[in-house]
Protein backbone atom coordinates (compact mmCIF):
# COMPACT_ATOMS: atom_id res chain seq x y z
CA UNK A 1 0.00 0.00 0.00
CA UNK A 2 1.35 3.40 -0.95
CA UNK A 3 1.72 6.10 1.69
CA UNK A 4 -0.85 8.28 -0.13
CA UNK A 5 -3.41 5.47 0.17
CA UNK A 6 -2.64 5.08 3.87
CA UNK A 7 -3.10 8.80 4.46
CA UNK A 8 -6.35 8.83 2.47
CA UNK A 9 -7.71 5.88 4.48
CA UNK A 10 -6.72 7.57 7.73
CA UNK A 11 -8.35 10.86 6.74
CA UNK A 12 -11.58 9.24 5.59
CA UNK A 13 -11.77 7.16 8.77
CA UNK A 14 -11.17 10.13 11.05
CA UNK A 15 -13.59 12.35 9.11
CA UNK A 16 -16.27 9.69 9.44
CA UNK A 17 -15.74 9.48 13.19
CA UNK A 18 -15.05 13.13 14.06
CA UNK A 19 -14.58 15.95 11.55
CA UNK A 20 -13.25 18.24 14.31
CA UNK A 21 -10.57 15.70 15.15
CA UNK A 22 -9.51 15.62 11.51
CA UNK A 23 -9.10 19.38 11.54
CA UNK A 24 -6.97 19.17 14.69
CA UNK A 25 -4.82 16.44 13.12
CA UNK A 26 -4.27 18.61 10.03
CA UNK A 27 -3.27 21.61 12.15
CA UNK A 28 -0.88 19.44 14.14
CA UNK A 29 0.64 18.08 10.92
CA UNK A 30 1.16 21.57 9.50
CA UNK A 31 2.68 22.84 12.75
CA UNK A 32 5.04 19.86 12.90
CA UNK A 33 6.12 20.41 9.31
CA UNK A 34 6.72 24.11 9.98
CA UNK A 35 8.92 23.23 12.97
CA UNK A 36 10.97 20.77 10.91
CA UNK A 37 11.42 23.34 8.13
CA UNK A 38 12.50 25.95 10.68
CA UNK A 39 15.14 23.60 12.11
CA UNK A 40 16.30 22.72 8.60
CA UNK A 41 16.61 26.38 7.59
CA UNK A 42 18.59 27.27 10.74
CA UNK A 43 20.87 24.26 10.26
CA UNK A 44 21.57 25.16 6.64
CA UNK A 45 22.25 28.80 7.53
CA UNK A 46 24.64 27.76 10.29
CA UNK A 47 26.42 25.30 8.00
CA UNK A 48 26.89 27.99 5.34
CA UNK A 49 28.30 30.43 7.87
CA UNK A 50 30.66 27.81 9.32
CA UNK A 51 31.82 26.75 5.84
CA UNK A 52 32.59 30.39 5.08
CA UNK A 53 34.71 30.67 8.21
CA UNK A 54 36.42 27.37 7.36
CA UNK A 55 37.17 28.62 3.84
CA UNK A 56 38.76 31.76 5.26
CA UNK A 57 40.85 29.60 7.60
CA UNK A 58 41.99 27.43 4.69
CA UNK A 59 43.08 30.44 2.67
CA UNK A 60 45.04 31.99 5.54
CA UNK A 61 48.49 31.22 6.94
CA UNK A 62 47.15 31.91 10.43
CA UNK A 63 43.58 30.69 10.91
CA UNK A 64 41.50 33.39 12.54
CA UNK A 65 38.48 31.25 13.40
CA UNK A 66 38.78 28.69 16.17
CA UNK A 67 36.32 26.41 17.94
CA UNK A 68 34.77 29.23 19.99
CA UNK A 69 33.80 31.08 16.80
CA UNK A 70 32.09 28.02 15.38
CA UNK A 71 30.38 27.39 18.72
CA UNK A 72 29.17 31.00 18.87
CA UNK A 73 27.70 30.60 15.38
CA UNK A 74 25.84 27.44 16.40
CA UNK A 75 24.50 29.24 19.48
CA UNK A 76 23.42 32.17 17.31
CA UNK A 77 21.40 29.84 15.08
CA UNK A 78 19.91 28.15 18.19
CA UNK A 79 21.35 24.73 17.43
CA UNK A 80 23.23 24.37 20.73
CA UNK A 81 23.16 26.10 24.11
CA UNK A 82 26.05 27.72 26.00
CA UNK A 83 27.10 24.33 27.40
CA UNK A 84 27.33 22.92 23.87
CA UNK A 85 24.26 20.73 24.29
CA UNK A 86 21.99 20.21 21.29
CA UNK A 87 18.72 22.17 21.23
CA UNK A 88 17.28 20.14 18.38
Amino acid sequence: MKSKEIIDQFESGVKAVDPELMQKVQVLAVNSQMKVLDIHARTLACACECMGMDAENSASQHPQYIFKHFKRTMIKWELINEKGESLI
